[in-house]
């Protein structure tokens, strides 16, 4: 019974790492119509938290981040934490950024980092590092932002995640500027075969 709300969500999840919001929000309104026929508690709020994100994406921040700070307390009560804590922690302090709400943009994602490392739920801890370098960059320690974006390229290229890779030599790019990030990130982009 769950296979098809959460085919749904993962849809959406690939929207959101491609920076669709509506795209998202159209699949998880679907998610969402079938964990509530089913009466899947831990689902639906997944799906609401992912319209929160949506919508916060698309213009009603506060509305958004309201949604998005509620369904992620809500699946703390469920229980809910692998997955919770990493992928989610990490899509609310993108858009606490957005807002300028930095400190606890930084507590969501050193948070989700501590927890990945005690839990092992590590795929986005690369992602966790360059949001958290952004943060640092934001607030102009732009040493720190270095070794967060520098410490997001080891972790992605030890896993073996070429997207996640990107996007923190992308970062490392913006940050400096320089010939020598460029040239990487150059010789980086050589390794993408497909799309």
């Amino acid at each position: 019974l769950r296979s098809i709300p959460q085919v749904l969500l993962l849809a959406a999840a690939q929207y959101i790492f491609r920076r669709e919001p509506q795209r998202a929000r159209d699949r998880v309104r679907e998610s969402l119509d079938y964990c509530e026929r089913l009466g899947l508690p831990l689902e639906s709020e997944w799906a609401r938290f992912v319209q929160g994100w949506a919508a916060a994406k698309l213009g009603s921040t506060a509305e958004g981040i309201a949604q998005m700070r509620s369904s992620f307390e809500k699946l703390e009560t469920l229980h809910g934490r692998v997955g919770v804590k990493t992928y989610f922690g990490l899509l609310l302090a993108d858009v606490l950024m957005d807002v300028g709400e930095l400190d606890n943009a930084q507590s969501l994602l050193e948070n989700g980092l501590a927890f990945a490392v005690s839990s092992g739920d590590r795929q986005w801890e690369a992602e966790e590092h360059r949001l958290l370098g952004e943060v640092w960059k934001s607030k102009g320690a732009d040493s720190a932002a270095d070794s967060c974006f520098r410490t997001a390229l080891a972790v992605a290229r030890g896993q073996g995640a070429l997207a996640l890779e990107l996007r923190a030599a992308v970062s490392l790019v913006r940050l400096h500027g320089d010939e020598a990030s460029g040239a990487a990130l150059a010789e980086l982009l050589g390794r993408f075969t497909e799309g």
